[in-house]
């Protein structure tokens, strides 16, 4: 009748209860509530495909590290700031159905941002920025003229670099955007006495492919040569030189850096390449506008930060390489 007073029917509670308490080590019932866990197990499986899928799907937008802002935010990327994670939630929603607060979690995980750092602004951007605090007439500013014809300019450059991005391209054709890195210092150590000890000089002049090429990273140290302009042309001739016969056009995407990218010795070294038996047919050399600069190279740049970074100790020049080449799957190092 005790067993009713309680609202049960039959004492198999009880007698559970009691071999658990035999079972266990302090004589106190410690059990694991296995209820539910193939389903959990299932639903934890599911989330993580999911995940996987909206972070490719998020890297699909192909999120950006600012270029100005690399060394203060080396592991932000951004994207347009016209672009939404609503937008992009409605995107993905055509292929799966999720959440939006989902989507909004496992996006915020990545750390990315839309707006534009401010530090991205040029020195023209900024002049006029201040500028039109003070009330002129526009047409007939000389500031804000020098401004129109500079957002112009950099508005044009902009869009024949996504162009030459976005178009498929020749057989016989490549095309790369380039850059050099800021200098890398060998050895890198965590120790106190590291930082008294002289270091080495690495440069890494980086051409990053707009299309399926791979990316080539052409390196060398201080003890082999410098960076001027006889040493950046070197690099574009190892590039054109071991590149396969059937390519006939090289373009160039540049910054407008006058000591390596707007100077008579490099434009005699593509004269001579183009003039060889073994060279291309056509070299074309393409600028930004100053201060608008941003390339592939700079991604490139940013994962060899990020890769780095996972290595408190490089020793030498040789294992500088190793994680250099580690750092993207399509990337090629050459001397």
């Amino acid at each position: 009748m005790f067993l009713h007073t309680l609202g049960l029917k039959t004492d198999g509670m009880i007698t559970c209860h009691i071999h658990s308490k035999k079972r266990s080590v302090e004589g106190i019932a410690q059990t694991v509530d296995e209820r539910g866990l193939v389903i959990r197990g299932m639903l934890e499986e599911q989330k993580m495909r999911t995940e996987e899928i909206v972070i490719k799907h998020i890297n699909s937008f192909n999120p950006v590290v600012s270029h100005y802002n690399l060394k203060h935010t080396p592991n932000r990327r951004f994207l347009p700031p016209d672009l939404t994670i609503k937008y992009m939630w409605q995107d993905f929603c055509n292929l799966q159905k999720i959440s939006y607060d989902l989507y909004r979690r496992i996006f915020e995980k990545q750390n990315i941002g839309f707006k534009k750092p401010s530090q991205d602004e040029c020195a023209q951007c900024l002049k006029h920025k201040v500028h039109i605090i003070r009330q002129c007439d526009a047409s007939s500013c000389k500031i804000c003229c020098q401004f129109e014809n500079h957002k112009k300019s950099y508005t044009e450059a902009r869009q024949h670099y996504e162009n030459d991005s976005n178009q498929e391209v020749m057989q016989d054709e490549k095309v790369y955007a380039v850059d050099m890195q800021k200098v890398l210092l060998l050895p890198k150590m965590s120790t106190k006495e590291s930082f008294f000890v002289s270091r080495l000089v690495v440069f890494n002049e980086t051409f990053a492919s707009l299309h399926k090429d791979g990316n080539i990273c052409v390196m060398w140290h201080e003890a082999i040569r410098g960076r001027s302009a006889t040493d950046v042309a070197s690099a574009y001739y190892n590039v054109i030189k071991n590149s396969d016969n059937v390519t006939k056009k090289f373009t160039f995407w540049v910054d407008n850096c006058s000591a390596q990218n707007k100077n008579w010795t490099l434009y005699s070294a593509f004269a001579t390449f183009v003039n060889c038996e073994w060279g291309p047919e056509e070299i074309t050399l393409k600028y930004f506008e100053p201060g608008h600069s941003f390339m592939a190279a700079d991604s490139v740049h940013g994962r060899i930060s990020t890769e780095m970074k996972k290595h408190p100790n490089i020793y030498d020049f040789e294992q500088l390489l190793k994680i250099i080449e580690q750092s993207s799957k399509k990337l090629n190092v050459c001397l």
